[in-house]
């Protein structure tokens, strides 16, 4: 039985002896099975009762004379008990492959689920939000807010919401945030700083406390944790947020309400902050 896999060694490159394969070239299709795809349970199967005959046919001589022929009748019962008998012995065996095979490629089967089951940690998770997040917000400054503000065909204000304006990169990004928050997923991001011109977006938490000043002389990296709330546990993230454009620098400078008006360019501003639901 060994021959009827005997082209994964095909398929991977190896050379050897092959004189053990089936009677076919391992490269011709039989039953829908091809030397460099994945085994299919089904075709094998089907293999099964031919290689079985195939491997007991040489062994097992059928009977073919009746005592019409010639042969003594005291002899008939004998050799119908013997075909009989070899008969249940056939059949046995080819129940016996049958279940042992079937068997093997469920366990097959199963392993190959498992293995492929892939777990992500969650670091990386947050990571991808932070990627996903910081595109799109770049997106919306760039090819939103600053070009139809040059053109003069609107402007983003910090009153958007009672004017005909766009909303600030900061403030899209914090609307996105909440609207998360109500897709009961747990996963929960928004802006924090330590010089916040809206006093509601100062760190929350001790995680939050550190891991701005820790993002402030090490801004490479987020600054991460576990902290539990509510009874769920969760994992946090504090990545930096960096000053990328001159309109960001020009309204926290500017604005009457900042703690803080000298950002530069690639200056950390503050960071976003991502929870996300562990068990």
């Amino acid at each position: 039985m060994a021959s009827a896999f005997s082209s994964h060694a095909v398929s991977r490159g190896h050379t050897g002896n092959h004189d053990d394969h089936l009677p076919h070239s391992p490269r011709v299709n039989h039953d829908g099975y091809f030397a460099h795809d994945t085994p299919n349970p089904c075709a094998t199967i089907h293999l099964i009762p031919r290689l079985t005959v195939k491997t007991l046919n040489p062994c097992i001589v059928p009977f073919h004379g009746t005592a019409a022929d010639g042969a003594d009748a005291s002899m008939e019962q004998p050799r119908r008990s013997r075909m009989t008998s070899s008969s249940k012995f056939r059949r046995g065996v080819l129940i016996l492959l049958f279940g042992l095979c079937a068997t093997g490629l469920i366990g097959q089967n199963r392993a190959a689920a498992e293995g492929t089951a892939a777990s992500v940690p969650v670091e990386m998770v947050a990571d991808y939000l932070y990627a996903l997040i910081e595109a799109d917000r770049e997106a919306y400054t760039k090819h939103v807010v600053e070009r139809l503000q040059s053109k003069g065909v609107v402007v983003a204000s910090e009153n958007w919401e009672a004017t005909n304006s766009l909303p600030l990169p900061a403030q899209l990004l914090m609307e996105s945030g909440r609207i998360m928050g109500r897709k009961n997923t747990g996963v929960q991001y928004r802006l924090i700083s330590l010089w916040p011109i809206n006093k509601r977006n100062a760190a929350s938490s001790e995680i939050e406390k550190l891991g701005l000043a820790t993002i402030l002389t090490h801004p490479a990296k987020p600054y991460t944790g576990y902290v539990k709330e509510g009874g769920t546990r969760y994992f946090r993230a504090v990545y930096p947020d960096l000053a990328v454009t001159q309109a960001c620098i020009g309204c926290h400078n500017a604005h009457p309400d900042s703690p803080k008006r000298d950002f530069k360019i690639n200056d950390v501003m503050g960071g976003l902050v991502i929870s996300i639901p562990v068990k």
